[in-house]
């Protein structure tokens, strides 16, 4: 958080802390935001539309689409991994292809501000 305060002169109860995942015994719970790795842009900022201890880092990765991913945890030095299937909302009727070129056009932009 000291990081953030000394880049960006905003409120720190703004800011959307780091998710890690507990190491206590126990059930857990982990979301996530649907989206993939940020890009490694220049430029970094908070959005004015800002939320009470959960305002994001932005720019975020592309959305991630409907389909099958793996969940992946390392305990111990060992691997599990468990298959997500990932569902549009069924109010939303926009077809797979129309998401699909959304996708493409969206990974294009994060490629276009990452840092080389």
């Amino acid at each position: 958080m000291e990081k953030i305060a000394a880049e960006h002169p905003i409120p720190m109860y703004w800011v959307r802390p780091a998710r890690i995942l507990s190491a206590a015994q126990g059930m857990h719970r982990f979301v996530w935001d649907l989206h993939g790795e940020p890009p490694k842009s220049l430029n970094k900022e908070f959005p004015i539309s800002a939320i009470v201890h959960d305002t994001p880092l932005l720019p975020l990765g592309a959305w991630a689409l409907p389909g099958t991913y793996t969940v992946r945890l390392m305990v111990d030095g060992k691997q599990f991994t468990q298959p997500l299937t990932l569902k549009m909302d069924p109010r939303i009727k926009t077809p797979l292809p129309d998401l699909q070129a959304q996708a493409t056009l969206e990974a294009g932009a994060v490629s276009g501000i990452t840092k080389g």
